[in-house]
């Protein structure tokens, strides 16, 4: 069930110190001011903690098996259905700006819009942080128009119940979704449904982790509040998480024992510290939830150590007028005209 539609609860967005029995922050702060001081070290799963796999099963019957060549000639790891879970792909570049984009949702004129004002500030890379699928009307454009201009994806759930065959993922979505979910199943070609079906749950970006839904659970757990984004602070040692999933744009800071967390605003600089460790929420570029309906994506200047939301118009009756051609549910037209 989608977190808006189930009126996640609020409380704990702001949080202090920990409760005294749980040691876990400590030991992971203390491995996050290496990671910080480090730029070229990666995050995989298995190096430097242990980062638990909740949706290994998802098998959508193309990865390699085990002993099999992923495309780039890695072997995959005996057991594991996802090849990406032993090689995550990174990026080795520092110090560079990227475009982080997520929960594209099939909304072809947002993209388009997002598209064209990165393309003018000319990244060094631009990541998608997942759910290209889903309530929107384009799902098979939107694929399409992006994918090449990816350096780096990530799977998200709706992405995830759009594939699968049968309704684990999709059946705790809310009836609007499912619906939505039901009809993306019937629009993708073979060319874009190889395309979702070979995203891994974690990809890395300097120094960042970059998930779907958060670092415990990349495909459903969302990360509304302080104690969820404590679970992820405890669960790799990262200096930076990307996440998207909630559609609401958000920063949760860990320092020393201390979590907080609050909404990130659109021009907002947030500059990243070395002694601090971050997870940001980059919004929605096709579906944002935040109670402002414009296009939603982040800008990191990794030389600079700044992120900045970047909020965008687009043209959401054209985007509406095509939902309800395709027979979707009038709710999700409606919804992108007030951001909820």
């Amino acid at each position: 069930m989608e977190a808006s539609d189930r009126r996640m609860p609020r409380r704990g967005w702001r949080q202090g110190n920990r409760p005294a029995h749980s040691r876990a922050s400590a030991a992971a702060s203390g491995r996050a001011a290496s990671v910080a001081g480090t730029s070229s070290r990666l995050i995989r799963s298995g190096e430097g903690g242990s980062v638990p796999l909740a949706h290994d099963s998802h098998n959508f019957g193309h990865v390699a098996q085990s002993g099999q060549s992923c495309s780039d000639g890695r072997a995959t790891g005996a057991g594991s259905p996802h090849p990406e879970d032993h090689y995550i792909p990174a990026i080795h570049r520092l110090g560079m700006p990227y475009a982080i984009i997520s929960d594209i949702h099939a909304n072809l004129e947002a993209l388009d819009v997002v598209l064209a004002d990165i393309a003018a500030r000319q990244p060094d890379a631009v990541v998608c942080l997942g759910d290209f699928v889903g309530y929107g009307p384009d799902p098979v454009a939107c694929v399409e128009r992006v994918r090449s201009q990816l350096r780096a994806a990530v799977l998200g759930n709706h992405d995830v119940a759009a594939l699968e065959a049968r309704d684990t993922v999709a059946a705790k979505f809310n009836p609007f979704a499912y619906e939505a979910v039901v009809w993306t199943r019937r629009q993708l070609t073979d060319p874009v449904r190889r395309y979702l079906e070979g995203l891994p749950l974690r990809a890395t970006l300097d120094t960042a982790l970059c998930v779907h839904g958060s670092v415990r659970d990349p495909i459903e757990e969302y990360i509304f509040d302080v104690a969820t984004a404590r679970a992820s602070f405890d669960a790799a040692p990262f200096a930076l998480c990307l996440v998207g999933h909630t559609h609401v744009p958000a920063v949760f800071t860990q320092a020393g024992e201390a979590v907080v967390g609050e909404p990130l605003l659109p021009g907002q600089s947030l500059r990243l510290q070395s002694d601090r460790r971050y997870i940001i929420n980059v919004g929605s570029v096709g579906q944002p939830r935040d109670g402002d309906p414009r296009a939603a994506y982040l800008w990191l200047d990794t030389a600079e150590q700044i992120a900045t939301l970047v909020r965008l118009e687009y043209p959401i009756s054209q985007t509406q007028q095509k939902v309800l051609a395709a027979g979707l549910p009038a709710m999700l037209a409606e919804r992108l005209a007030v951001g909820r």
